[in-house]
């Protein structure tokens, strides 16, 4: 099963804003559910979170490590 949505918000701490379509896909067994994955663009929501003179995204990933990705 498939459920798409919108994520709009404003970063209390920097007063940045983001906005972005969300897509989860859901699993079930024997009528309960057993898990779920999210797809999203979380890039502007990255942005959002990041101070003016921060020009750097920080991701998590699956095996728990971060790591810093600079971009321009």
């Amino acid at each position: 099963m498939f459920v798409r949505g919108h994520h709009a918000a404003k970063v209390k701490s920097t007063g940045k804003t983001f906005s972005h379509d969300w897509l989860m896909e859901f699993y079930f067994r024997e009528g309960k559910m057993h898990s779920f994955f999210v797809f999203v663009d979380s890039h502007d929501q990255a942005q959002a979170f990041s101070s003016p003179d921060e020009n750097v995204v920080r991701v998590s990933l699956s095996n728990k490590k971060e790591e810093t990705i600079a971009h321009a």
